[in-house]
């Protein structure tokens, strides 16, 4: 019997439709890409979805995948497993599961609630994203034994299990930090009810990190390995493991903090604090393993590591982390490896391979080399966005501007002016605001993977630096009522370093830029830019942390209280004294 769970029909249907017409259906694919905008299409559509699971290795393993949804997670397990079993709980999702795998022939389904169906053969992996939260609402409660529809899902999971096989989960954090910052609660929308404990009703519900974890031992689960997908594990573009996180915890909270976490029911969400200072906070108390957004559980009944140590074959050989950048023309995949000597190198690979071979983009108007380099040892000290958060949050948008300057002024001397033409070394192409850190005596740059074959000039230099900062200018409003346009503070620092700004130039320059390396049209790219430099609105609203502006906002507020209660009573008080005369 299936299980009664949708995103609308229409939509639902919308999304089947445009799986049907796709001529790529890979795990790597921009399904509907220019209908993103819709939650449920990027959702079950976005390649992102994959990345939880593209470190690890299905190769020639049975899976079976519990809720499977859409297939946003299954394509990706089908192309990599030796055959893969789904379960879907409705019909109109596994019919656009069926188009996403319809070019694969090693799959079976299953449509209906997981627990009626019978399944003869034993797997070596049993997945589950993002399904678990849900069992009060599909799962009737046992009547000869007192056990929780949670447990009762994981000993049903692991009845699908061989001896040795690993059940994989992933699930929000109860009590993840995004939710602390005011972001809802991911199911119900509301802010704060799951660290509040959720109401008596039967809702979602997750976990914390020890609730998850005792809820599994409950279950027979005693061998358990952490990793943690940031932002979240719903569109994730890192993954993080526990030794990551034990052992080189700032850079646990660089690679986490990398993306901002969303509200993907309010998107005009108003934050208490920037995360990524929280974080590093968090962090430097032993606990940002506890306030992950999510968790990604591999769980064994069995202490025999023959089916683990497969799927985790990268993960032993040393690999603590991964950075996927899927959206470009060419998609990297960035490796953070745990050497011999205990510290940590960064490699770039094209994804899906062991290459990180040169790959040359050529245009009429512009020539890009791609050519990371390889074991390059991770760059350690404060983060240039650390430093901007915590300089906006603390002392207000001229002193995070201040530091930006810095930064501006230090690459000018550090790549050498060509006083001719008034621009920098092609190398300089991607020696931006987040590839840099802070040094006693400066900056220090990482991973300039991005070369030109032609010089950069400064003014788009400076563009480049804003831009890449735009999806981080909210904080700059921390201490202030009155936005500013990017667009405005790129005249204004070309006008402070005496370059000539050459506005409509550099947005062409950047645009084609984008457009080549994420093999997007310019059409799409130009006008996003655009807005990104005219947009007065930060992309995430804080509260005023200034004493003076809160009191003054509150006194706005209550003298509009005040007044209106005043003119109520004074009506009330007219009213009286009229009906008494009458």
């Amino acid at each position: 019997m299936s299980i009664n769970y949708s995103d609308g029909t229409k939509t639902e249907e919308h999304i089947r439709a445009l799986l049907k017409h796709a001529e790529n259906l890979s795990s790597e694919a921009l399904i509907g890409e220019t209908e993103y905008r819709q939650w449920a299409v990027e959702y079950h559509l976005c390649p992102e979805r994959a990345n939880l699971l593209r470190p690890f290795n299905f190769s020639e393993l049975d899976v079976l995948e519990i809720g499977a949804g859409m297939g946003a997670v299954s394509r990706l397990l089908a192309e990599k497993a030796k055959h893969l079993t789904v379960i879907e709980g409705t019909d109109l999702r596994f019919r656009s599961l069926k188009e996403r795998l319809r070019d694969l022939a090693n799959w079976t389904g299953y449509v209906g609630n997981f627990i009626d169906i019978k399944i003869d053969k034993k797997f070596d992996v049993v997945v589950i994203i993002g399904v678990l939260e849900y069992a009060e609402l599909f799962i009737p409660p046992e009547s000869v034994i007192e056990i929780s529809p949670f447990e009762r899902f994981l000993l049903a999971s692991a009845s699908f299990l061989k001896p040795d096989g690993v059940l994989i989960l992933a699930i929000e954090n109860r009590i993840g930090l995004k939710y602390w910052s005011g972001i809802g609660e991911d199911h119900l929308g509301t802010q704060f009810d799951g660290i509040c404990g959720y109401p008596n009703a039967s809702t979602p519900k997750t976990f914390s990190k020890k609730e998850l974890g005792d809820l599994f031992q409950t279950a027979g689960f005693d061998f358990l390995e952490w990793f943690y997908p940031y932002p979240d594990y719903k569109i994730p573009n890192v993954i993080l493991s526990q030794t990551l996180i034990d052992n080189f915890s700032e850079a646990a909270v660089a690679l986490g903090s990398s993306r901002p976490s969303r509200d993907y029911i309010n998107s005009k969400i108003k934050r208490l604090f920037p995360e990524i200072l929280a974080q590093y906070g968090i962090s430097r108390a032993g606990l940002l393993d506890e306030f992950s957004n999510s968790f990604l559980v591999m769980a064994k009944q069995s202490c025999r590591d023959r089916i683990s140590d497969h799927i985790l074959s990268r993960y032993r050989n040393g690999e603590i982390a991964w950075y996927f950048s899927i959206r470009r023309k060419i998609p990297i995949e960035t490796i953070f490896i745990n050497t011999e000597k205990n510290k940590l190198s960064v490699s770039k690979r094209l994804l899906g391979t062991k290459s990180s071979t040169r790959v040359t983009l050529a245009t009429p108007k512009l020539n890009l080399i791609w050519q990371p380099s390889e074991n390059e040892s991770y760059c350690h000290g404060t983060q240039f966005l650390e430093a901007w958060y915590r300089e906006g949050y603390f002392n207000g948008m001229e002193a995070s501007l201040s530091l930006l300057r810095r930064l501006i002024k230090w690459s000018l001397t550090y790549w050498k002016i060509d006083q001719e033409t008034l621009s920098l070394p092609g190398m300089s192409i991607d020696a931006v605001a987040t590839n840099s850190a802070l040094k006693e005596d400066g900056f220090t740059l990482f991973d300039l993977e991005w070369q030109s074959s032609d010089p950069v000039p400064i003014s788009w230099f400076i563009l480049r630096n804003f831009i890449c900062l735009s999806p981080h200018k909210s904080v700059l409003y921390a201490n202030s009522i009155k936005p500013i346009k990017l667009k405005n503070l790129y005249l204004t620092f070309c006008q402070e370093l005496h370059i000539h700004p050459d506005l409509k130039l550099d947005i062409e320059r950047e645009t084609l830029f984008q457009s080549m390396t994420y093999d997007l049209s310019p059409l799409d790219v130009l006008p996003r830019i655009q807005r990104e430099l005219d947009n007065k609105t930060p992309t995430t609203e804080y509260f005023y942390k200034n004493k003076s502006e809160n009191l003054n906002f509150f006194a706005r507020k209550n003298k509009i209280i005040k007044n209106k209660i005043i003119k109520i009573l004074n009506a009330a008080k007219r009213s009286f004294i009229f009906n008494s005369k009458t």
